[in-house]
């Protein structure tokens, strides 16, 4: 019997694209075929479900997506506005809630920009690392639910030039 283990879906057929996989996985089961080896695949990987289910976990991904971008916060209201711009290249992290567990990290794009994307249902903790010079105007660290229905998290991270009184 083979199943699917991991998938990342492809954010222009989104569910469908996992549909017409998970159908293409259970005919080839059905058949008692190999799962494919070597080369370059489209669809999602096909594993023997003898992996132990702690291994199946760790594997397994799904349509969660948590994004968002750090912005300079002029007037430090924790709230993106007016002459505030936003950031490059600062750190966020992605950990378990209690972040015991690494998940991912992102440094921003030159828009700001960050995203963790094929995340599986579950709570995680996005984090920003402050560099040094600046401080927080609003949290610098969040727990966000991810539920596997595709539907998008958004997290503002506001930071300020330390001031010095």
């Amino acid at each position: 019997m083979w199943s699917i283990l991991r998938y990342a879906p492809d954010m222009k057929t989104g569910a469908a694209a996992m549909t017409t996989c998970f159908l293409l996985a259970l005919s080839q089961s059905a058949r008692g075929s190999e799962p494919p080896t070597g080369g370059r695949s489209n669809g999602p990987a096909i594993q023997d479900t003898a992996a132990s289910p702690a291994e199946q976990a760790e594997q397994t991904t799904g349509h969660g997506r948590i994004s968002g971008f750090v912005f300079e916060d002029k007037n430090r209201n924790g709230t993106f506005d007016g002459d505030d711009i936003r950031l490059a290249q600062q750190l966020v992290q992605l950990t378990s809630p209690d972040r015991t567990r690494q998940v991912g990290s992102a440094k921003t794009t030159d828009d700001g920009s960050f995203s963790f994307d094929s995340l599986a249902a579950g709570a995680y903790r996005v984090s920003l690392e402050i560099q040094e010079g600046f401080e927080r105007t609003n949290d610098d660290s969040l727990i966000e639910r991810v539920a596997d229905d595709g539907v998008e998290r958004t997290v503002l991270f506001g930071v300020a030039a330390r001031t010095t009184s």
